[in-house]
């Protein structure tokens, strides 16, 4: 499964989300380990995040 990452990485200090990819950074450092449903739940929180962002 791909990464969410779009090379833009800067965490946003006042939510702890990468500015880019919207993870957490305990989503970013776990996903090469992460199975697929993990990963999965992460890019749903993550297409939840950018619409909040909105």
């Amino acid at each position: 499964m791909p990464s969410p990452c779009v090379r833009t990485c800067r965490i946003e200090e006042r939510t702890g989300l990468c500015e880019g990819c919207f993870r957490r950074l305990d989503e970013i450092a776990g996903w090469g380990s992460m199975e697929d449903p993990k990963k999965w739940a992460i890019w749903q929180r993550v297409q939840l995040r950018r619409e909040k962002a909105k």
